[in-house]
């Protein structure tokens, strides 16, 4: 796991999970991955985004 996985309330997680990758129930299952970097855009608040 890494920062970029989401786990949902309550998930069993047995096995290893890929990064960007969102997973729910028990056990784990994989219900969402998402493209590398999507949260620099996620968690960049929006004025720090256009100064960039």
């Amino acid at each position: 796991m890494t920062l970029q996985d989401v786990v949902g309330a309550g998930a069993v997680v047995l096995r290893d999970v890929a990064p960007n990758t969102t997973v729910v129930g028990n056990p784990a299952r994989v219900v969402a991955e998402r493209p590398a970097g999507w949260h620099d855009t996620v968690l960049t608040p929006p004025l720090a985004r256009e100064a960039a």
